[in-house]
């Protein structure tokens, strides 16, 4: 186990729990179960049926056994033994206590040299794009997963895991109530996919002026909003079979084809959104607004900057204000862990940058404070700053 010798207080701004099988559906009455989330038994092996459909996004989502952290580590560090990533994942073990029990992870946090975390859901993140037709549907089982999360994990455990509601603005009204019902009961933020929203009246972009009230309570509450990566329900355009991984059958999520061209793409969600937000002046209307990138990568900044500035010169009327300097006042940024971070830090600021190690996933770190070798050029103040005072702030609801 990795300690923390440097001292840091070190807020990890991705951590994750594995939600127990039936977490949602147990909350459910059968009726509601049939129509949004089930639980099946397909081929021998436990699924999730969304919708009616049965769900293939996840190999196992029972979590038991699981691949152990950071099990890709060698393989996104360039691959040095040329194998495929399936041979990574081979070692499993019987799933840890501290996956799903607060008391045991606070122990476990201990031991890694861990002051506190934001902890994130592991396969709710994936499933309102299967239910996105059903915009009711959705709002239906968040809010059944947000009672198991209160319940299991409570949304602040002894000052030290912060676990974050989702919120889908499928249903504006709801949306807006669950923002406030998560700030009475101690949430500090909320997640949310990098996605388009799918409302009763069709597709809109997550800014649009018919979610303000959506946003009037994120700035009345003051929490932070996280926009983690998840299922952002885009297709890869014929490039690849979008089917896989979905609902046609037991096939590898780390198939080559498949895993190359999500990494080919990954960052066209969350430019997407950014972008949206920045063409629909979310920031100039709402100045106190705090958005968090989490588990997106950096990569997608320069190009972003780039699109706004010609999107400023060619709308010079729409902007008061640059939309460029209002992203580096109102957005923070969680890279990658292998993702360069001094030129993060050079276009952003270290002051907008958040550390997240991904943890126990295995696309993460091996142990989160592993990390702290990719700040030895930093000086103190910055890495305190990256590693978890930048964390700490956002962690801090600031009402408008």
């Amino acid at each position: 186990m990795t300690s923390n010798p440097a001292a840091v207080r070190i807020f990890d701004a991705d951590n994750h729990y594995y939600e127990p099988f039936e977490a949602i559906a147990s909350r459910l009455d059968p009726e509601l179960r049939k129509r949004v989330i089930d639980c099946a038994l397909v081929d021998g092996k436990k699924r999730h049926v969304l919708g009616g459909t049965v769900d293939y996004q996840i190999v196992n989502p029972s979590f038991d056994p699981v691949a152990k952290p950071g099990a890709l580590y060698e393989w996104f560090r360039g691959n040095p033994r040329g194998l495929p990533a399936q041979d990574y994942l081979v070692d499993r073990e019987p799933l840890p206590e501290y996956y799903h029990n607060p008391e045991p992870r606070v122990k476990l946090m201990d031991q890694q040299g861990l002051d506190q975390v934001w902890l994130f859901p592991t396969s709710t993140v994936l499933y309102e794009e299967p239910l996105k037709d059903d915009p009711e549907g959705v709002a239906i089982l968040m809010d059944a997963f947000n009672s198991w999360l209160l319940e299991d994990w409570t949304f602040n455990y002894q000052n030290r895991i912060f676990s974050a509601p989702y919120v889908s603005l499928a249903i504006v009204e709801k949306a807006a109530k669950t923002v406030r019902w998560a700030a009475e009961n101690g949430a500090t933020s909320l997640v949310m996919p990098p996605r388009s929203v799918v409302t009763p009246d069709g597709p809109r972009r997550p800014a649009d002026p018919v979610f303000d009230p959506f946003w009037e309570a994120v700035a009345e509450t003051g929490l932070t909003v996280v926009i983690h990566a998840g299922n952002s329900g885009y297709s890869y355009n014929g490039y690849v079979d979008s089917r896989v991984g979905s609902s046609h059958g037991e096939q590898s999520r780390f198939a080559s084809d498949v895993q190359i061209w999500r990494a080919l793409q990954q960052d066209r969600p969350i430019f997407d959104m950014m972008a949206s937000f920045m063409y629909d002046r979310l920031f100039e209307r709402f100045p106190t607004v705090r958005i968090a990138s989490v588990e997106n990568g950096c990569k997608f900044l320069p190009d972003l900057f780039l699109k706004a500035q010609m999107m400023k010169n060619k709308l010079p009327s729409r902007f008061k204000e640059d939309p460029v300097e209002l992203f580096k006042k109102n957005v923070w940024v969680n890279p990658f862990w292998e993702d360069e971070l001094s030129e993060l830090i050079d276009f952003i600021g270290a002051d907008r940058v958040l550390f997240g190690s991904d943890w126990p996933h295995v696309e993460g770190l091996p142990n989160p404070a592993d990390y702290l070798v990719e700040t030895k050029d930093l000086d103190d103040a910055t890495r305190e700053m990256v590693m978890g005072g930048n964390a700490r702030e956002l962690n801090t609801p600031r009402p408008a």
